[in-house]
Protein backbone atom coordinates (compact mmCIF):
# COMPACT_ATOMS: atom_id res chain seq x y z
CA UNK A 1 0.00 0.00 0.00
CA UNK A 2 1.66 3.21 -1.06
CA UNK A 3 0.07 6.28 1.39
CA UNK A 4 -0.65 9.46 -0.12
CA UNK A 5 -1.57 10.77 2.98
CA UNK A 6 0.93 11.86 5.93
CA UNK A 7 2.86 10.21 8.95
CA UNK A 8 1.23 9.54 11.96
CA UNK A 9 3.93 7.79 14.01
CA UNK A 10 6.86 5.13 14.04
CA UNK A 11 6.54 1.61 15.77
CA UNK A 12 6.63 -2.23 15.10
CA UNK A 13 4.26 -3.97 13.71
CA UNK A 14 3.81 -8.02 13.06
CA UNK A 15 2.51 -8.89 9.21
CA UNK A 16 0.17 -11.90 8.93
CA UNK A 17 0.14 -12.36 4.97
CA UNK A 18 -2.52 -9.29 4.19
CA UNK A 19 -3.18 -8.57 7.50
CA UNK A 20 -1.29 -6.87 10.59
CA UNK A 21 -1.02 -5.83 13.84
CA UNK A 22 1.01 -3.23 16.32
CA UNK A 23 3.43 -5.17 18.49
CA UNK A 24 1.52 -3.42 21.61
CA UNK A 25 -1.02 -6.02 20.40
CA UNK A 26 -0.86 -9.40 21.93
CA UNK A 27 0.21 -12.19 18.70
CA UNK A 28 -0.61 -15.76 18.61
CA UNK A 29 1.80 -16.42 15.72
CA UNK A 30 4.84 -17.49 17.41
CA UNK A 31 6.71 -17.21 14.39
CA UNK A 32 5.55 -13.49 13.30
CA UNK A 33 8.20 -11.40 11.77
CA UNK A 34 8.68 -8.30 12.68
CA UNK A 35 8.86 -4.93 10.69
CA UNK A 36 10.72 -2.20 12.19
CA UNK A 37 10.85 1.49 11.63
CA UNK A 38 7.95 1.19 9.29
CA UNK A 39 5.34 4.34 8.96
CA UNK A 40 1.88 4.62 10.03
CA UNK A 41 0.25 7.20 7.62
CA UNK A 42 -3.07 8.29 7.79
CA UNK A 43 -5.12 9.01 4.68
CA UNK A 44 -6.18 12.20 4.46
CA UNK A 45 -9.75 11.80 3.26
CA UNK A 46 -11.31 8.97 5.76
CA UNK A 47 -8.77 9.01 8.45
CA UNK A 48 -7.87 5.43 8.01
CA UNK A 49 -4.67 4.12 9.23
CA UNK A 50 -2.56 2.05 6.62
CA UNK A 51 1.15 1.11 6.13
CA UNK A 52 3.36 2.85 4.29
CA UNK A 53 5.15 -0.07 3.07
CA UNK A 54 8.20 2.14 1.23
CA UNK A 55 9.23 3.03 4.51
CA UNK A 56 9.64 -0.80 5.97
CA UNK A 57 13.03 -2.04 7.37
CA UNK A 58 12.82 -6.18 7.98
CA UNK A 59 14.28 -6.87 11.45
CA UNK A 60 17.57 -8.78 10.04
CA UNK A 61 18.05 -12.49 12.49
CA UNK A 62 21.20 -12.52 14.28
CA UNK A 63 22.89 -16.70 14.00
CA UNK A 64 25.26 -17.28 16.75
CA UNK A 65 28.21 -19.59 15.87
CA UNK A 66 30.43 -21.27 17.72
CA UNK A 67 33.92 -22.82 16.71
CA UNK A 68 34.74 -26.01 17.83
CA UNK A 69 37.80 -27.09 16.08
CA UNK A 70 41.12 -24.69 15.78
CA UNK A 71 40.36 -25.34 11.84
CA UNK A 72 36.57 -23.76 11.57
CA UNK A 73 35.72 -20.99 10.01
CA UNK A 74 33.27 -18.74 10.59
CA UNK A 75 31.06 -18.72 7.63
CA UNK A 76 30.64 -15.38 5.58
CA UNK A 77 29.11 -13.57 2.30
CA UNK A 78 31.31 -13.28 -0.43
CA UNK A 79 29.77 -10.74 -2.35
CA UNK A 80 26.55 -8.33 -1.26
CA UNK A 81 24.19 -10.33 -3.04
CA UNK A 82 25.01 -13.63 -2.13
CA UNK A 83 22.33 -15.98 -0.60
CA UNK A 84 24.75 -18.55 0.64
CA UNK A 85 27.84 -18.85 3.19
CA UNK A 86 30.24 -21.00 2.29
CA UNK A 87 30.97 -24.30 5.03
CA UNK A 88 34.23 -24.91 4.78
CA UNK A 89 36.16 -28.57 6.07
CA UNK A 90 38.14 -28.93 8.73
CA UNK A 91 39.61 -32.53 7.75
CA UNK A 92 41.34 -34.02 4.78
CA UNK A 93 38.88 -36.67 3.60
CA UNK A 94 39.20 -38.94 0.05
CA UNK A 95 35.72 -39.91 -1.04
CA UNK A 96 36.30 -42.69 -3.55
CA UNK A 97 34.10 -43.23 -6.55
CA UNK A 98 30.10 -43.67 -5.65
CA UNK A 99 31.14 -42.92 -1.53
CA UNK A 100 29.94 -41.07 0.34
CA UNK A 101 31.16 -39.34 3.33
CA UNK A 102 30.35 -36.69 6.40
CA UNK A 103 32.46 -33.74 6.00
CA UNK A 104 32.87 -31.47 9.39
CA UNK A 105 32.78 -28.31 9.41
CA UNK A 106 33.67 -27.42 13.23
CA UNK A 107 30.85 -25.69 13.81
CA UNK A 108 27.93 -25.23 16.40
CA UNK A 109 25.36 -23.28 15.07
CA UNK A 110 22.15 -21.67 16.58
CA UNK A 111 19.63 -20.33 14.42
CA UNK A 112 16.50 -18.18 15.80
CA UNK A 113 13.16 -19.43 16.03
CA UNK A 114 11.52 -19.16 12.57
CA UNK A 115 13.93 -20.17 10.52
CA UNK A 116 15.99 -22.71 9.12
CA UNK A 117 19.79 -23.48 8.08
CA UNK A 118 19.85 -24.97 4.51
CA UNK A 119 22.91 -26.77 3.19
CA UNK A 120 23.42 -26.94 -0.74
CA UNK A 121 25.62 -27.80 -2.98
CA UNK A 122 28.08 -25.52 -4.69
CA UNK A 123 27.94 -25.33 -8.24
CA UNK A 124 31.99 -25.76 -8.97
CA UNK A 125 32.16 -28.81 -7.11
CA UNK A 126 28.74 -30.22 -8.62
CA UNK A 127 29.70 -29.60 -12.54
CA UNK A 128 33.77 -29.74 -12.05
CA UNK A 129 33.94 -33.16 -9.82
CA UNK A 130 30.55 -34.19 -9.81
CA UNK A 131 29.75 -33.95 -6.18
CA UNK A 132 26.82 -33.28 -4.81
CA UNK A 133 25.15 -32.87 -1.37
CA UNK A 134 23.37 -35.99 -1.15
CA UNK A 135 20.28 -35.54 0.79
CA UNK A 136 19.63 -32.15 -1.77
CA UNK A 137 19.08 -29.89 0.39
CA UNK A 138 20.52 -30.42 3.77
CA UNK A 139 18.24 -29.37 7.00
CA UNK A 140 19.27 -27.38 10.01
CA UNK A 141 16.44 -27.38 12.42
CA UNK A 142 16.54 -24.46 14.60
CA UNK A 143 17.01 -26.10 18.01
CA UNK A 144 19.88 -28.77 16.76
CA UNK A 145 22.95 -27.95 18.81
CA UNK A 146 25.62 -30.36 17.13
CA UNK A 147 28.43 -30.11 15.08
CA UNK A 148 26.96 -29.34 11.74
CA UNK A 149 28.14 -31.52 9.15
CA UNK A 150 27.91 -31.67 5.16
CA UNK A 151 26.80 -35.20 3.29
CA UNK A 152 29.07 -35.25 0.08
CA UNK A 153 28.92 -37.80 -2.56
CA UNK A 154 30.87 -38.85 -5.31
CA UNK A 155 29.13 -39.27 -8.34
CA UNK A 156 32.03 -39.94 -10.09
CA UNK A 157 32.47 -43.89 -11.51
CA UNK A 158 35.98 -43.83 -11.75
CA UNK A 159 38.00 -40.95 -9.86
CA UNK A 160 38.40 -40.19 -6.46
CA UNK A 161 37.81 -36.58 -5.15
CA UNK A 162 39.78 -35.38 -1.75
CA UNK A 163 38.32 -33.03 0.06
CA UNK A 164 41.34 -30.57 1.50
CA UNK A 165 40.89 -29.12 5.54
CA UNK A 166 40.10 -25.77 4.60
CA UNK A 167 37.55 -25.93 1.08
CA UNK A 168 34.86 -24.90 0.85
CA UNK A 169 32.52 -27.80 0.30
CA UNK A 170 28.91 -26.51 0.75
CA UNK A 171 26.89 -23.34 1.17
CA UNK A 172 24.70 -22.47 3.82
CA UNK A 173 21.24 -20.88 3.52
CA UNK A 174 19.10 -18.74 6.22
CA UNK A 175 15.48 -19.05 5.45
CA UNK A 176 12.28 -18.49 7.44
CA UNK A 177 10.72 -21.87 7.92
CA UNK A 178 6.72 -21.67 8.57
CA UNK A 179 5.33 -24.13 11.64
CA UNK A 180 1.62 -24.81 10.39
CA UNK A 181 -1.36 -26.13 12.20
CA UNK A 182 -2.41 -29.95 10.98
CA UNK A 183 -6.05 -31.39 10.69
CA UNK A 184 -6.67 -34.52 9.87
CA UNK A 185 -9.86 -34.72 7.47
CA UNK A 186 -11.41 -37.41 5.08
CA UNK A 187 -11.14 -37.20 1.78
CA UNK A 188 -14.07 -35.50 0.79
CA UNK A 189 -13.39 -32.46 2.60
CA UNK A 190 -10.08 -31.74 0.41
CA UNK A 191 -10.54 -30.00 -2.13
CA UNK A 192 -10.93 -30.22 -5.74
CA UNK A 193 -9.23 -28.57 -8.74
CA UNK A 194 -9.03 -28.85 -12.78
CA UNK A 195 -5.32 -30.62 -12.21
CA UNK A 196 -6.60 -33.25 -9.63
CA UNK A 197 -4.46 -36.28 -9.57
CA UNK A 198 -2.21 -35.56 -12.71
CA UNK A 199 1.55 -36.13 -11.41
CA UNK A 200 4.57 -37.02 -12.50
CA UNK A 201 5.08 -34.97 -16.36
CA UNK A 202 1.32 -35.08 -16.87
CA UNK A 203 2.29 -31.72 -18.73
CA UNK A 204 4.39 -32.95 -21.07
CA UNK A 205 8.50 -31.70 -21.64
CA UNK A 206 7.72 -28.89 -24.46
Amino acid sequence: MICNGKDVCKTEVCIHGDSWHTTDKSCENLFCPVVRNYVFCENLENGEKMLNVSHMNWATPKVKICKISKDAKIPKYESAGASGMDLVSTEDIEIKPLERVLVPTGLIIEIPQGYEGQIRARSGLAIKNGIAVLNGVGTIDCDYRAEVKVILFNTSHKETFTVAKGMRVAQLVIAPSITVQIEEVNNFKISKTKRGENGFGSTGHF
